[in-house]
Parts: C-alpha cells; sequence; structure tokens
C-alpha cells in the first residue's frame, strides 16, 4: 500500500457536532471569499495570527528562525496589547478564530495559558501550532478545560531521535515530546474536551518516504487530526518554485498577522525579519484602519488581481499560494455554487476530507497543491 492510500484509509475519530462545525466554518469562509472578489477595501480581516513570541527553542532546518539574521530582535507580546487586539477582534468579528502562534513556540510565552483563557472570554475561538516541549501535563490540564480552544496542533519532526535532532537541531528532546503527545490524548479524553488534537508532520528534505509512513502507523490512532504538511518557501526564505498556474494569494484579502511587537505583516507567512511586509503597527492604530488604508496592501491586492505576482519580490518568491483552492477564476460564482450546494435542503454531505475545496476540483490536483484530502476544514 503507497503513503497516500495509507492516508486515504484513515479516518478521523471526531464527533459529528465537530463535523458540523467544519462545515459551518467553510460555508463561513467561503461566503467571505465571495464578497471579497473585486473588493479591495474588506472592512476586517476574516482570520488572524496573533504572535506571543517569536523565540524558540529549536533550530529546525525547514524553519526560517535557522536562518534568521543576527539583527531580528525577539521578544514577548504584552498582555495589555494583545487584549486590545483581541478586544478589537471581539468588536469587529464577533466569534472569529485567531491563531496564536506564528514565528516562535507560543508556549514560551509566560501568559500564554491566560491569553488563550482571555480570548475565549470574549467570544474568540483561538488554536495553536507547538513542537510540544513545554506541553506539560500541567498545562495540558489548563488549556484542554478553556472553552473556545477549538484546536492544539503538535509539530513531530521525526520518527526516532536520531531523526528528531537533525531536524531540530537540538538533542534529548524526542521522548519528552511524544510523551506529552500520548499524555495530551489521555488528559482529552479525560476531560472529555471537544477540542481537536492535531499531529502535524512537515515535509522536508530530511523526512519523506519511509518516515512519512512510519509516522503515520504510529500516530493514526492517538490523534483526531494527522496532517503532512507539503513543503513551503515561507515568502522566498527558501529556494523553492512551484510547477504550476499562479493564483493569487487569498492572505492578502483574508489573514494577516500581528508580531509580538504589533507589527502588522501583510499575511501570516511572513517572518518578523521580513521588514518589507509590514503595513503598519497595531500599537498606534487599530487593526481596521491598517487593514483598509494601507497602501502597500491596496497595491498587493491590486498586482494579484492583474497577475503582476513578480512585482513585489516576497509575493514573488512565495509558494504558499498553493495551500489554497482557486476560487479566483472564473471567480465569486464558483464560490457561490459551492456556497449554494453546501446549503441546499436534502443535499447529502460530501466526507469530511474533501470539503477542502470547490466542487469541480480534482482531487489528485489539490494534493499536489499540498491541500490536505485528510483531514478537515479549519
Amino acid at each position: 500500500m503507497t503513503l497516500l492510500e495509507s492516508l486515504s484509509s484513515l479516518r478521523r475519530r471526531v464527533r459529528g457536532s465537530s463535523q458540523l462545525k467544519s462545515v459551518s466554518s467553510l460555508r463561513r469562509r467561503v461566503r467571505g471569499f465571495s464578497q471579497l472578489v473585486g473588493d479591495v477595501s474588506n472592512s476586517f480581516p476574516i482570520a488572524l495570527t496573533i504572535e506571543p513570541t517569536n523565540s524558540c527553542n529549536f533550530q529546525c532546518t525547514m524553519c526560517p528562525q535557522s536562518r534568521a539574521p543576527a539583527r531580528w530582535r525577539r521578544g514577548f507580546m504584552g498582555f495589555s496589547l494583545f487584549k486590545k487586539i483581541v478586544d478589537e477582534c471581539a468588536e469587529r468579528r464577533p466569534g472569529m478564530s485567531v491563531a496564536l502562534h506564528k514565528d516562535g513556540e507560543p508556549l514560551l510565552h509566560p501568559n500564554f495559558v491566560d491569553m488563550v483563557r482571555y480570548a475565549s472570554d470574549q467570544g474568540i475561538w483561538s488554536q495553536f501550532h507547538t513542537n510540544g516541549t513545554f506541553l506539560t501535563e500541567d498545562v495540558q490540564a489548563q488549556l484542554l478545560q478553556i472553552p473556545r480552544l477549538k484546536k492544539v496542533v503538535v509539530s513531530v519532526y521525526g520518527n526516532d531521535e536520531e531523526e528528531y535532532s537533525r531536524v531540530t537541531q537540538r538533542k534529548g528532546q524526542f521522548d519528552v515530546v511524544t510523551g506529552h503527545m500520548v499524555k495530551l490524548i489521555e488528559n482529552k479524553l479525560k476531560l472529555k474536551t471537544r477540542t481537536l488534537i492535531e499531529f502535524l508532520m512537515p515535509e522536508n528534505e530530511e523526512l519523506a518516504g519511509v518516515e512519512l509512513r512510519d509516522f503515520v502507523e504510529r500516530w493514526a490512532s492517538h490523534s483526531d487530526l494527522l496532517t503532512i504538511n507539503k513543503f513551503r518557501n515561507w515568502a522566498g526564505v527558501f529556494e523553492h518554485r512551484v510547477a504550476q498556474k499562479r493564483i493569487p494569494c487569498l492572505n492578502l484579502w483574508e489573514h494577516p498577522a500581528i508580531n509580538w511587537n504589533g507589527d502588522m505583516m501583510i499575511c501570516c507567512q511572513t517572518f518578523g525579519f521580513l521588514e518589507d511586509a509590514i503595513i503598519g503597527n497595531v500599537d498606534q492604530s487599530p487593526i481596521r484602519e491598517i487593514w483598509r488604508t494601507s497602501e502597500l496592501l491596496r497595491r498587493l491586492r491590486e498586482q494579484h488581481s492583474k497577475a503582476e505576482f513578480n512585482k513585489f519580490p516576497i509575493c514573488d518568491k512565495c509558494t504558499s499560494w498553493k495551500n489554497y483552492p482557486d476560487i479566483w477564476f472564473p471567480g465569486a460564482r464558483k464560490a457561490r455554487r459551492f456556497l449554494d450546494g453546501l446549503d441546499r435542503p436534502g443535499k447529502p454531505r460530501r466526507p469530511c476530507e474533501e470539503l477542502s475545496m470547490p466542487t469541480g476540483t480534482d482531487r489528485d490536483s489539490a494534493k499536489d497543491r499540498g491541500i490536505s484530502c485528510y483531514s478537515a476544514i479549519d
């Protein structure tokens, strides 16, 4: 059996209510996309990445942390700034979802649990990625009892100590992290929480073939979601191109990021040291004002809508756009047809692994583009 066959045969152990939530989330996102086509003045982001810290205890070979310039300043977001961001999100887009991670390891922040709890108290859903090092049983118990923590994603960088230390460039962490992963599942079952647990292996030069199969076989029965991420070049930090038709990147209309110091970036894929991608600072101006008035963002949206991707070096080199379904051409009509299909009474719902692409998109093409065909929509 091939790796893809193994992956395709995996079935998630998720309650029906979680699956319905995925459909509901997708419906909201597609409705938003259909409104955004042709509109370069969207009032507020659909999604947002908030960076608790850009510090990390690993130097993974496929992560820009390993290539960060010496001048790059590290730090931790102040709790007052975090509250200001969340409060505006709650006011402008109630119930939206935020990602509480970016360039660093979020659990290094001393107030991270309080951040998740505050977001939940304001009606904001959250999720985060972690390398699992600091995901101790005590931290797990606190996080899993927060109502609106939607998902915890643990990145896995190998199947044994040798692989793991080669990728992370840190020794002695493999047993620590895998121990935390097992405890995370046990605590979820014990606490009967609805927070999804995802184990993710990022594809890179060190991990391929047998390593990916071993990852699937080992962790398939220990998580709600199991994902293998296609290689990404992080807005051109790594040399990597894809030979396929380019489409506009939805991040410019949907998903900016805010660094620990308040700098707002054009998208969630740009590391903080890519200073040309900064469009403002939320400690000085509201998110909505930056999102609506940024001249750089307006220009980039216009360039992408005209397929002039090479006019901005960061976008020209980036490959993250390939992870999104192509709903731009013929445009909003395709999105609305897809939305209408989900809303049609009596229409059988397709399997959750097929919900990550619009109607008519070829599954093999989606796999080639890095779209997960075996996990639910975020």
